[in-house]
């Protein structure tokens, strides 16, 4: 069998090995979107069987049925990653689902592959998230991203997990009153630019008689009132001549 090269062709023998170099108990492998939590000891039990030249990947095709217990397994202690790309060497702690995990609140933990509690599951179950918008909330502790026509807003809980707000309807929102803020604008300087006086009141009583008044309401809720005077009209003169 010709010798792997890396990543999730890595042999289970070479895998175990680099393990005890680096003193950890944990491989952990993101391959067809899961996750595998696999002991050291299991990769050990592999050799026993005479797959120690298998390569991870072969072993995850086609011995997955030993490694149910695996899938998506907790862990505690240190663990390095493997994946497509390859083997992150430095060990890192491991972080378990806190206990909080399954509140009926969206929570998304940024890892390979994307977590999503049962809330945030039943809520944005196709939600997938860019390794740039996962860059900016990592960074900046927020970030809003659009996202197969929802707009989502991330901010962060501890670690690597984050609440998912569905802000559609509120983004909507800003939208129409953006709209109808702009609209009111561009009538407003048009009366002004056509020689009307326009001013805002608060009571309905402080319209003048000879005004007209305009009510102005954001759904059922009035929020003033606007006044508007024409402009004087110049009068014509009087045809015919003059008496000295």
């Amino acid at each position: 069998m010709t010798k792997a090269k890396g990543g999730l062709s890595m042999e289970v023998d070479e895998l175990l090995r680099k393990l005890y170099e680096t003193g950890v108990d944990w491989l952990v492998v993101d391959w067809n979107e899961r996750r595998w939590s696999i002991h050291k000891d299991r990769l050990v039990s592999f050799i026993g069987m005479g797959l120690g030249e298998w390569s991870i990947k072969s072993i995850l095709e086609k011995k997955s049925s030993c490694l149910k217990g695996e899938v998506d397994g907790d862990f505690t202690g240190k663990a390095v990653f493997l994946s497509e790309g390859g083997i992150d060497r430095s060990p890192k702690e491991s972080l378990k689902r806190p206990v909080w995990w399954e509140v009926p609140i969206p929570i998304v933990r940024m890892v390979t592959p994307l977590e999503l509690n049962p809330k945030a599951e039943a809520l944005l179950g196709g939600i997938k998230i860019g390794p740039k918008d996962r860059a900016m909330a990592v960074s900046q502790g927020k970030h809003l991203l659009s996202c197969g026509g929802l707009s989502i807003f991330l901010s962060k809980l501890e670690g690597d997990f984050f609440m998912a707000e569905d802000v559609s309807g509120d983004c909507s929102l800003a939208e129409d009153v953006g709209w109808w803020a702009s609209v009111g604008k561009a009538l407003w300087d048009r009366l002004i630019e056509k020689g009307f006086q326009i001013v805002k009141k608060d009571r309905m009583d402080q319209v003048g008689d000879c005004s007209e008044m305009v009510t102005c309401r954001w759904d059922r809720d009035v929020l003033g009132y606007l006044e508007i005077i024409e402009p004087r009209k110049t009068r014509r003169r009087s045809a015919g001549r003059t008496d000295g």
